[in-house]
């Protein structure tokens, strides 16, 4: 299915800039589809798996942790220091390591960035591309929490390679490790 994309930011766009043409583009691709994304805030089923985080979006997610309340940030802080210790020095290795990643999810382990008390994400306007990406549509909101029900995923890949092409790379590490270190 041909998709109208809006023109992608110039090589050297912040990623602020990247990130609201990444949404435009899956906002676009879902209207194309005939349907509104079943994804929205406070959604976490897609906060369970192992997320990347590219070189140009660090600096834009620290800064969105290190702005948090500190009660937030101390439990953010939490969550990021067990989840490092649980891993047993895997956050080091990019990609993870496959069996991480299925202990990940089956562990019920979700990103340190969502929020306890209401499974939405701490830092949702500077969350990464990659969360941004996982779109599902043809379906309710919280269809994926649904055991059995399928949806359609709003297609992406194409949109990341771009954004990768024009703005310094793929995914190096882990988004747990990056808040670690933000973190100090």
């Amino acid at each position: 299915m041909p998709f109208s994309d809006p023109p992608p930011p110039a090589p050297g766009a912040d990623a602020a800039e990247i990130h609201a043409w990444l949404d435009g583009a899956m906002r676009g691709r879902a209207e194309v589809l005939g349907s509104e994304p079943a994804c929205r805030r406070g959604c976490d089923t897609c906060c369970s798996d192992v997320v990347g985080i590219r070189p140009w979006e660090e600096a834009r997610l620290a800064a969105a942790v290190l702005a948090l309340p500190p009660v937030d940030r101390d439990g953010v802080r939490a969550r990021t220091t067990a989840a490092v210790r649980q891993s047993e020095g895997a956050f080091d290795a990019w990609p993870p390591p496959e069996v991480l990643r299925r202990d990940w999810r089956l562990g019920g382990r979700r990103c340190p960035l969502v929020d306890p008390a209401d499974s939405s994400c701490l830092v949702w306007p500077s969350r990464p591309a990659t969360c941004r990406a996982h779109n599902v549509v043809e379906g309710p909101a919280g269809i994926c929490d649904t055991p059995g029900a399928i949806g359609m995923a709003v297609p992406y890949a194409d949109l990341l390679a771009l954004a990768d092409r024009l703005h310094g790379a793929a995914p190096r590490r882990w988004l747990t490790a990056a808040v670690a270190e933000a973190l100090g």
